[in-house]
């Protein structure tokens, strides 16, 4: 792959980036891949990531541009690299067989492609276009990162920015969230659910931060709230939140009980459909996770049962 920025050859590079993909994606051949070979992958699929796009495509609509061969070059190269780290390069969560390579991996090739990552990331917060499945890939391999000592010391002085100027801002309901939720509610749950599965590793990698034994407190103290707020989407907010915090264990049984209530208010009595979807699928949750629950439930079964099948 010569380090040509035609059209014709960015589609010829992302053939062969998915080939590789497809090699590697469920098994990685030790016997054929040696570490020779694999460095000399793993510095292509660096400068892939690394290297500008063309000026040509920044003057396609922003809309269009993730169908650029460019971009969809990274999304692939960031395909493999990611699949790699976290399937055979991560140290004490890979089979017997891939022990070593992890650990070759994570020394050799980890601090190169973190360097890309944070730059992308830094395009990203000063407004310079990243396409949104770039984005998506370069947080995930922060997911992945963030977790071994030898990525974190190279991780630990950006977090703050990124956690502040990164994440937050792609999880905050902006106008154009709000404009769809009025305007046309089932388009914004089609579009937010499509496209939560793949960004919920940002929200991943903060819940493996958090102090478990202050979480109850938090949501009781600003969560239990928002489900009070006069605005749709904090409600909604409220119940997500729920949902993906609903295994810790409840110390105290009535805050347990009083998250099944507000749940299900919000199901049954709600008037904001994005606010009845997400009580019912962290009620759901709630429910599997929690067996003290399933008891608070059982007098507005049918009335649960008949609001989902509506």
């Amino acid at each position: 792959m010569a380090p040509s920025r035609s059209a014709e050859a960015e589609k010829l590079a992302k053939q062969i980036l998915k080939i590789y993909f497809a090699l590697v994606q469920y098994h990685f051949p030790l016997g054929l891949i040696s570490r020779d070979v694999c460095t000399q992958w793993m510095e292509l699929l660096r400068v892939i990531l690394d290297r500008p796009v063309p000026d040509v495509a920044n003057q396609v609509d922003e809309d269009e541009r993730p169908e650029l061969p460019w971009w969809k070059c990274k999304k692939w190269a960031f395909h493999i690299v990611t699949r790699i780290f976290e399937r055979y390069g991560s140290p004490g969560s890979v089979s017997k067989e891939y022990g070593e390579f992890a650990d070759f991996f994570l020394k050799a090739y980890t601090e190169g492609i973190l360097q890309v990552v944070l730059r992308l990331l830094d395009q990203h917060r000063q407004k310079v276009y990243v396409s949104p499945r770039v984005l998506q890939h370069a947080l995930n391999y922060l997911r992945h990162g963030v977790s071994h000592a030898f990525s974190w010391k190279f991780l630990k002085p950006h977090i703050v920015g990124i956690v502040l100027e990164v994440v937050f801002p792609l999880l905050c309901h902006n106008d154009q969230d709000d404009e769809l939720w009025k305007t046309d509610p089932h388009e914004y749950i089609r579009l937010k659910y499509d496209v939560f599965e793949d960004f919920l590793s940002p929200v991943t990698a903060a819940q493996s931060w958090c102090h478990m034994d202050q979480m109850e407190a938090m949501l009781v103290a600003h969560v239990y709230p928002e489900f009070g707020s006069s605005e749709g989407f904090l409600r909604a907010r409220a119940c997500w939140v729920l949902h993906y915090f609903c295994e810790m264990p409840f110390r105290t049984e009535a805050n347990l009980l009083r998250a099944v209530e507000l749940l299900t208010h919000c199901l049954l009595h709600d008037s904001e459909l994005p606010v009845r979807v997400e009580a019912a699928i962290a009620l759901q949750a709630c429910l599997t996770c929690q067996e003290k629950a399933q008891a608070t439930v059982k007098p507005k079964i049918k009335e649960i049962t008949m609001e989902l099948l509506r």
